[in-house]
């Protein structure tokens, strides 16, 4: 539940599961990271 008390669906993920996995919050979006991995 937000702080407006809107409720909206998540996930959680164990800390492990992050694990050497790519930070790609900088790109901005899903399109955006599918087209940077098919622009190399």
């Amino acid at each position: 539940m937000l702080s407006d008390g809107e409720m909206v669906s998540g996930f959680l993920c164990e800390a492990y599961a992050t694990e050497g996995a790519e930070e790609v919050t900088h790109l901005g979006g899903w399109r955006r990271y599918i087209k940077s991995r098919n622009a190399g």
